[in-house]
């Protein structure tokens, strides 16, 4: 009796030797072809399977089911979207769903966009309806959870390149960019704050004057001038008088030709009619564009103009800047 029941033993424990060799087998093993599949919430894990074998990922169902049996994985099956690759295993086709690794899409949001261009990102990049998001971005209850005093979360979506998952929510999105803003801010906050106060600048403001620093150039080098000439102007009670402004308060009609009677329109972002900075920012600025804004060059500067090749010429009196202008504007 007892060599049989030694031989039982022997047997079975041989028999959970094999089907763990087996499963051990089966699970380094390739998949057939590379593909992507979308797991509803709330589906079956046969549904998943079966979806698998059709987009050739997997080449047996029951032994794609057995095999999660055997690891106890049946049950947590993660929702989303996923993307398996021909060098993949079995192993990591069933890990990917059950830890939930998404597929994420990259998005790259430049420095100096608005909203209204995030927006437009948003839609290429995720298929994000516009609409949703500009209105998420002006929730007057959202800002207040945020702190933020504004009417939008302009200049606090910082632009950087971000990964998404497919069907990914309007907030999430404004989340992820509202906290590394303050996690880039805080890091040099102590700069920020303790310069832009021997500057008469708010926190608030430091971001507002940074956006128009931002829109102005894109060349690294001119931030700090572009800075110093708005620090100029406004230390003399002079109009900043910089188009980004006049043309963000018209920016959802505006066409890209600013003209003598958009410069007369009464908007609040207007500084050809408005004197000081205006009331939010007109952009994200990155974090170069906000240290330029509390650290700008010891010029004399009051005025600049576009040479058509992205760069500035800077001066110090009208006389100059009304040669500069006919220079570079009236006759290229």
């Amino acid at each position: 009796m007892k060599k049989i029941l030694k031989i039982t033993a022997l047997g079975f424990g041989g028999g959970i030797i094999s089907l763990f060799l087996l499963f051990m087998g089966y699970s380094y093993s390739g998949i057939d072809a590379e593909g992507i599949i979308e797991i509803p919430a709330g589906a079956g894990f046969n549904q998943i399977a079966l979806d698998l074998k059709e987009k050739g990922i997997i080449e047996n169902t029951r032994f794609f089911k057995l095999y999660a049996l055997f690891r106890g994985d049946l049950k947590n099956i993660k929702p989303g979207e996923y993307l398996f690759k021909k060098d993949s295993t079995k192993k990591a086709v069933l890990d990917a769903i059950i830890r939930g690794d998404v597929r994420l899409y990259k998005v790259t949001i430049p420095e100096g966009s608005n909203i209204y261009q995030i927006a437009e990102i948003l839609l290429q990049d995720l298929k994000i309806d516009k609409t949703d998001f500009l209105k998420k971005a002006k929730d007057e209850n959202y800002l207040k959870e945020w702190k933020i005093n504004g009417k939008s979360f302009e200049g606090y979506l910082y632009p950087e390149t971000y990964y998404f998952a497919k069907g990914v929510k309007v907030s999430t999105i404004i989340e992820k960019m509202v906290k590394t803003f303050h996690e880039k801010f805080e890091k040099n906050e102590d700069e920020l704050i303790s310069k832009g106060k021997k500057l008469g600048l708010s926190r608030e403001q430091i971001v507002i004057f940074a956006s128009l620093v931002e829109k102005e150039t894109g060349l690294p080098e001119e931030r700090k001038l572009i800075s110093a000439v708005f620090h100029n102007r406004l230390r003399l009670g002079m109009k900043l008088q910089s188009d980004p402004t006049t043309i963000y308060g018209i920016f959802e009609r505006y066409r890209g030709n600013l003209t003598k009677r958009d410069l007369q329109e009464d908007t609040p972002f207007n500084t050809y009619k408005i004197r000081g900075l205006p009331p939010g920012p007109i952009a994200n600025p990155g974090m170069d564009a906000l240290l330029a804004a509390v650290n700008p060059s010891p010029v004399t500067y009051l005025y600049f103009v576009s040479k058509n090749d992205k760069s500035h010429v800077f001066s110090d009196n009208l006389k100059d800047h009304n040669a500069n202008v006919n220079k570079y504007q009236l006759h290229r």
